[in-house]
């Protein structure tokens, strides 16, 4: 997760808003290593 910052150092104030972009990240490096592309 070292690739995302907002992930490495924690910008939102809400813990919701925090793991929801947890989440998010996690889904995209899955669908990375499963060999999907994600965006572009």
């Amino acid at each position: 997760m070292n690739r995302f910052r907002r992930i490495l150092i924690r910008w939102e104030k809400k813990t919701q808003n925090f793991l929801g972009l947890l989440h998010f990240v996690c889904a995209i490096i899955t669908f990375r290593s499963a060999g999907l592309q994600v965006f572009g």
